[in-house]
């Protein structure tokens, strides 16, 4: 398995795990502590749903297409943003909750739980692994731009279509997939094949 699957793997558990434990612990001037009452609540409410989708996400990701590889352009542009939801769903609660406490005049004690700091931890393990182990040549951008307009040749569609005369254009977008490692070395001659076979068949 490519590291950056495995990284994302990690982080994807260690995110999940994160979601059941203690988000944030209040009690008030001890007494809760003191009657042996739970007081801790973890991350299976508002932001933290979110952010269990996003690590849901992320480690389906991983396990989709070939294990050997890293990601492709739109899931690995999909797990870049969970991640940034991720760390920014967490650090807005952790801001809330300090915000909690310093509301509550020293009569409700609230503290950050283990769970909010993990899930941060692991969100930010899930977008640096995706980032530092991308494709040469992936960007945002191009990733996004890619997923915008649904980039793909006219001869990577339906063969019943109609056959389309071979043109530059066609010919830098078969470059460009198989330099982006869209495509294999195989699959770029059999394409190339087809595209002048194709003018030759119209011509």
């Amino acid at each position: 398995m490519h590291r950056q699957r495995q990284l994302l793997l990690i982080a994807a558990g260690l995110g999940v795990i994160s979601i059941f434990l203690p988000w944030v612990k209040m009690d008030v001037g001890g007494f809760l502590q003191g009657m042996g009452v739970d007081n801790s609540l973890n991350g299976l409410r508002g932001m933290g749903i979110l952010v269990f989708i996003n690590f849901l996400v992320t480690g389906f990701l991983a396990f989709m297409g070939e294990q050997e590889k890293p990601l492709d352009k739109t899931p690995w542009l999909i797990v870049l943003i969970a991640g940034v939801l991720s760390v920014l769903a967490t650090g807005a609660f952790i801001l809330r909750s300090e915000k909690n406490m310093q509301m509550g005049m020293g009569l409700i004690d609230v503290s950050i739980g283990a769970g909010a700091m993990l899930a941060v931890a692991a969100a930010a393990l899930s977008v640096a692994g995706a980032w530092i182990f991308k494709k040469p040549g992936y960007s945002i951008r191009d990733s996004w731009e890619t997923i915008a307009k649904n980039k793909l040749p006219a001869f990577t569609r339906n063969t019943h279509t109609e056959t389309k005369t071979v043109n530059m254009d066609d010919l830098e977008k078969l470059v460009t997939m198989r330099n982006e490692g869209t495509i294999t070395e195989e699959e770029y001659q059999r394409l190339k094949s087809e595209l002048f076979s194709n003018e030759r068949h119209s011509g």
